[in-house]
């Protein structure tokens, strides 16, 4: 995992120059809704030696174009960029994979593959829960003129909903270091006020699929912003729900009074429940 830390990503913002990333939910879903799953992901056996050998280079990241053509080697890069795409489109990529695209991307280009990652992305839209795969679009075109003027057009809560491939390798690497706290911090600060819940609600199911340590994570944003009553019940909530509430006693030391009672309510009732 350690690749990340020297990536461009939307969500260090204002710690960097990118965008901010700050995710789509529909009209009528919460952000408390499940995502619906993706497509099957395709077993070893089931790829072709092209598309392994293709998936094998997203690990570890390479760190130029020269780096890459000679890795990839017999495929041109030309041949590398159609058959990632081509497995994108079949939904054959992981997330973990997908977290990968945005600084592979950056090295590899999109090339001619640029029009089919921006219909995938527009497809992808009009599918109820997709946003996965839309995300993993997204995350290609990222470094692309269309895919900054595409990131610029979405409004706040499609950003949350899309922000997993940069959130995801934060969570797992906040545990060891300071910078990724940092950034979650920034985001939330970030984020206009009215889609802050939804990105609470997406940084959490974030943190739980990579097996991020709760009390890193949310260390700068808990002891340095003061969250709404809201936007702490929906942070609890989701904690509580993971079984790691209380493995965040000790921050509360550092919190503010607000944060302090919104967690010892949500800890009562925790006690309650289980009585």
């Amino acid at each position: 995992m350690t690749q990340h830390k020297k990536t461009t990503s939307p969500l260090s913002s204002p710690l960097s120059t990118s965008p901010t990333l700050t995710l789509k939910l529909s009209p009528t879903s919460s952000p408390l809704s499940a995502l619906a799953p993706l497509p099957h992901e395709l077993q070893p056996q089931e790829l072709s030696v092209r598309e392994r050998q293709a998936l094998s280079l997203l690990s570890p990241l390479p760190s130029s174009t020269e780096e890459l053509a000679r890795r990839a080697y017999p495929l041109t890069l030309t041949e590398l960029r159609c058959v990632l795409v081509t497995l994108m489109e079949r939904g054959a990529l992981s997330a973990a994979q997908g977290d990968r695209l945005s600084p592979f991307f950056k090295v590899l280009g999109v090339g001619a593959q640029e029009a089919r990652l921006l219909a995938l992305f527009d497809r992808e839209g009009q599918r109820e829960g997709r946003e996965e795969l839309r995300a993993q679009a997204l995350a290609a075109l990222f470094h692309s003129p269309r895919g900054v003027a595409l990131f610029e057009s979405l409004d706040a809560l499609e950003r949350v909903s899309l922000c997993g491939p940069w959130v995801r390798p934060m969570m797992a690497l906040a545990s060891e270091e300071l910078f990724p706290r940092l950034a979650i911090a920034a985001l939330y600060q970030a984020t206009p006020p009215e889609a802050r819940c939804a990105l609470l609600w997406r940084l959490e199911r974030c943190r739980a699929e990579v097996g991020g340590e709760a009390k890193r994570a949310y260390e700068a944003l808990l002891t340095t912003h003061e969250l709404s009553a809201e936007e702490l019940e929906v942070l609890f909530s989701e904690l509580k729900r993971e079984g790691e509430l209380e493995g965040l006693s000790a921050l509360m030391l550092s919190a503010s009074a607000q944060t302090r009672a919104c967690f010892e309510r949500a800890v009562s009732v925790e006690v309650f429940e289980a009585s």
